[in-house]
Formats: structure tokens, sequence, C-alpha cells
């Protein structure tokens, strides 16, 4: 029954945690829509959108290895720790080496590994700091027409010992997406 708990938190369409929904999220002058759809009714499939102070959103997309409820399981520490240390997100490369170095530990206990795009949007000025650790590429669409790939800079989590996250930068300006 606990194990049907954590699953079905896992799929909550609440913007502070889960899988599965659509939302706004109202960040200052930042509007943040989402729709997220599970292939799968229990897996590890994570989204989560919190803020990490008052001037920066934290943004956090993760696929744990495996499309099964043992996936489900392995993923709901991530959301866990996602929200005990969200006011980390502001320092990204700093967040994503203490995430690794907590979570190493357990994925490779159970051989999981977990691909992600974390991001940190600093309302007050529109940049947004990000990493990319072996998920597929995100797209940012410009208001001009033009797109901008957000690709893979780092191992899955899980994976390696001591990975390096290079977190690379970029401007959001009225009307991107």
């Amino acid at each position: 029954r606990g194990r049907i708990k954590i699953a079905d938190a896992m799929k909550s369409p609440d913007p502070g945690s889960g899988a599965g929904g659509d939302g706004l999220l109202n960040a200052g002058a930042f509007r943040i829509h989402y729709k997220i759809e599970q292939k799968n009714d229990f897996g590890g499939d994570m989204f989560c959108a919190l803020e990490a102070n008052e001037r920066t959103i934290g943004l956090f997309l993760g696929d744990m290895a495996g499309h099964d409820l043992s996936a489900a399981i392995v993923a709901a520490p991530v959301l866990d720790y996602l929200a005990s240390r969200k006011g980390n997100m502001a320092s990204l490369g700093a967040f994503m080496r203490d995430l690794h170095a907590d979570l190493f530990r357990e994925l490779d206990g159970v051989h999981r590994f977990m691909t992600c795009f974390v991001a940190a949007l600093h309302t007050d000025n529109g940049e947004m700091t990000w990493v990319n650790c072996g998920h597929p590429d995100g797209l940012l669409f410009r208001a001009d027409g033009g797109r901008e790939r957000l690709s893979s800079s780092a191992p899955p989590v899980g994976i390696e010992r001591s990975p390096a996250f290079d977190c690379q930068k970029t401007q959001l300006r009225p009307g991107d997406s």
C-alpha cells in the first residue's frame, strides 16, 4: 500500500511536484506553462517547479531508468531532495554536485541512473542557468522565430562517480517559450 501511495504522488498534477497534468506557475514577470503526458501509470518520470528564493525559480525534469513501480520508488527520494534543498538551486553547479553525491550511492546500489534537465530561472533579470544530464534536448522557442537547443552537457546522474556538471546560461526574453 505504501508503494502505491508513492507512485500516486509521482503522478500528481500539482506544480510543486509530481509527474503528470498541466498547469501554470506565475513567477514575477514570468508565466511558466507546462503540460506533461505520462506514457505509463508507474515509472520514474518527474517534474518539479519550486521557488528556490524570492528571485529564483527552480525547474526539474527527470527520468529514472526503468518504466515500472521500482523506478517510481527509487525516484521518490529525488522529489524529497528537491523540496528540502530548493534554496540551493540558485547556485546550480553546487546544487548538482550535492544532488549527485547524495544520490550516487543509492542509484549505484540498485543499478539505476537518472537523466534530468535542471534550470534556475532568475526572475529579476530573465537569466536561466541550466544543465542537461543525459536527457533529450530541450528546445527554447524564441519570440523572433528562432530556436535554441538545450543539449546534454553532462552524464546522467548515477553513471560516473565524480562527473563535471557544465552549467549553461541563456537569456529569456518576452515571448520566448
